[in-house]
């Protein structure tokens, strides 16, 4: 009976165990497995085989593990977005395990997730717990460097710069093999933060080291001259940027923007124009809008590198403004608008200066040569009003007696017979009835000179009568005198911007078209002139001035080798024309003649050459017919 009870108590035992050892084994089955499938990336498939493990009657260990790599499998899957859901289960991760590897494992990897997913702040919320397993502590644990290094990234990234830099003084401090990896990225964003923060001499040491990295020595190569840029060391500026330029391994070093603009304006500082220029010129072409500032020096540097033209273009940039800038910009404008002789510009510019009160040496000088070149110009009108400027504004200048030398000599050259024009000019608040009163002064005396052949002077009076336009009669009639001046000068491009500023109903409209067919004609532009003479025949009443219209525009038939209408127009005239004179007609039959000998017609044209020959001895075009048949001969 003994032994049959010690037999069956045999028996039990040996069940349990058997039991005990099938289900460990299926646990580790069905752990391994997940961990597998972990390691696969098969994340979905690891998450339910780890929860189906921890169904099962587990020891702490077995659990810890478990717990583990479910939350690593739901971080990848994503689940991190479930109302903070996930945040919390690490969390009670750590305080259930809070000095176990796997809870340091666990922060570090949820951590490098958001890091690489460029998500920083979630990263910082990971890395700070575990950043004391410092490499200190763990002097070969490349972890603990990279969890360091990751953190300062994070917060660089983050703007929390001091933060950072704590993260990367401790890597550089460092003399373990492993800190090499990231030695000189940590010594770049030091670099970068003390640079930031005003602290050159840290920010130079630190970059100087990140430059033993061929990845980092371009982007401190873009720091490290700002730095001496910001503490006024112009040549060290232009000794490290042309040293990168020319020990470049690549055949032609490209200067960032913020290089050339540095380098340009460190050359400025030093007064080497000529390279200054070509710097700031090659940033110029990349901005979109200059600064002006940056534009002032440019336009400086070429001036003073003789490249005046490109100069008054950017000193016109900067001088649109109101402030000292302006002011200095407005008088270097005037200086180089008259080294490429461009007076009217100079005087422009030079008033602008003047009229200026930020610099009163920039403004005096402005004022003097605004005088200088009125008078150069013999615009007295304009010289009187800088010279009473001056003398009101500068009652003590050395260039007193200057000025009122050619103050004298503008008084006697304009007559000085216009009081009631000086009054109203004297005049600093003019009414409208005053204005009025003004143009028409202005007219009028203009009309008196001009009658007496004084066009210059005509032409001032004109362009003051034209500065109060109240009456729109005496402003077209202005206009077109002016136009009429100029054409005079022959400067027809001038000639016809007044021209065409006369309105439809105004009393000359229709006489310009005749005005602006000779400009154009003179100007060899000759399907202008011919539209202009065109639209004149179809208006005027003028007869005489009808048929030298019709004239001009066979002539512009003739010249645009449109022969057939040019031989048409001349036969036309000469059928047609009341007011045709002998000359006229002469010319007439000569230029028909010569259309024809063209168009290989020559017993006709012989015919009329005869005809001139026979009949009109004493003419002008005798010669040119006698030879022109005997050429057709």
């Amino acid at each position: 009976m003994k032994s049959t009870f010690f037999i069956f108590l045999f028996y039990i035992s040996s069940c349990a165990f058997a039991q005990h050892t099938q289900t460990y084994m299926n646990q580790n089955v069905l752990l391994q497995k997940g961990i597998q499938l972990f390691d696969n990336q098969l994340f979905s498939a690891a998450k339910m085989e780890f929860e189906n493990y921890l169904k099962l009657s587990l020891n702490p260990e077995q659990i810890m593990q478990g717990k583990y790599y479910q939350l690593l499998a739901s971080l990848y899957l994503g689940e991190n977005n479930d109302k903070n859901g996930l945040e919390n289960e690490i969390k009670n991760f750590a305080n259930q395990y809070p000095t176990s590897l796997q809870t340091a494992n666990l922060y570090s990897k949820t951590a490098d997730y958001y890091f690489e997913k460029n998500d920083y702040k979630n990263a910082i919320l990971y890395y700070e717990p575990i950043k004391n397993d410092n490499p200190s502590n763990n002097p070969k644990t490349e972890t603990a460097y990279k969890t360091l290094f990751n953190l300062g990234y994070a917060y660089f990234m983050t703007e929390k710069y001091d933060a950072a830099k704590l993260s990367f003084d401790k890597i550089k401090a460092e003399n373990h093999a492993q800190v090499n990896i990231r030695m000189y990225a940590a010594s770049y964003y030091a670099g970068y933060i003390e640079y930031a923060q005003n602290n050159d001499n840290e920010a130079l040491t630190d970059l100087e080291r990140a430059k033993n990295d061929n990845v980092y020595k371009i982007e401190a190569d873009k720091i490290i001259p700002l730095i001496y840029y910001r503490r006024k060391d112009y040549q060290q500026v232009i000794d490290y940027c042309v040293g990168a330029e020319n020990n470049s391994t690549s055949s032609t070093k490209i200067l960032t923007n913020n290089e050339l603009m540095i380098l340009g304006d460190s050359y400025y500082q030093q007064k080497q124009y000529l390279q200054a220029a070509k710097y700031l010129d090659k940033y110029a072409e990349n901005q979109p809008k200059l600064d002006r500032n940056i534009a002032y020096k440019l336009a400086y540097a070429l001036s003073e590198a003789g490249d005046n033209i490109k100069s008054q273009a950017y000193f016109s940039i900067v001088a649109e403004e109101n402030d000292t800038l302006s002011q200095s910009a407005a008088y270097n404008l005037g200086k180089v608008s008259l080294a490429i002789k461009q007076k009217e510009p100079a005087i422009n510019a030079f008033d602008k200066a003047r009229k200026m009160t930020f610099d009163k040496f920039i403004q005096e000088q402005a004022a003097l040569d605004y005088v200088k070149i009125c008078h150069e110009l013999k615009d007295f009108i304009r010289t009187i009003e800088g010279s009473e400027y001056f003398e009101r504004t500068f009652p003590n200048s050395t260039h007193t007696e200057e000025i009122a030398n050619m103050l004298a000599d503008s008084y006697l050259n304009s007559g000085n017979n216009m009081q009631a024009l000086t009054y109203i000019e004297k005049t600093p608040n003019k009414t409208k009835k005053l204005q009025a009163t003004y143009q028409r002064l202005a007219y009028n005396q203009a009309v008196e000179l001009f009658n007496t052949d004084r066009y210059r002077d005509a032409e001032m009076m004109l362009r003051k009568s034209l500065k109060f336009p109240i009456n729109k009669d005496l402003s077209n009639s202005s206009n077109y005198y002016l136009g009429e001046m100029y054409s005079y000068d022959e400067k027809y491009d001038s000639a016809l911007i007044y021209y065409n500023r006369l309105t439809v109903n105004s009393q000359e409209f229709n006489e310009a078209f005749y005005s602006k067919g000779y400009a154009d004609y003179n100007r060899n532009n000759y399907i202008n002139a011919a539209n202009n003479f065109e639209k004149y025949i179809e208006l005027t009443s003028n007869l005489a001035n009808k048929t030298d219209a019709q004239i001009r525009l066979a002539d512009c038939y003739y010249v645009s080798k449109n022969y057939e209408n040019a031989l048409k127009s001349y036969e036309n005239i000469l059928q047609t024309s009341e007011q045709i004179q002998s000359i006229d007609k002469q010319y007439l039959y000569f230029q028909k003649a010569v259309i024809l000998a063209n168009q290989e017609k020559y017993d006709e044209a012989l015919s009329i050459f005869d005809k001139m020959l026979l009949n009109d001895i004493q003419s002008k075009y005798y010669d040119q017919a006698l030879y022109q048949k005997g050429l057709l001969n």
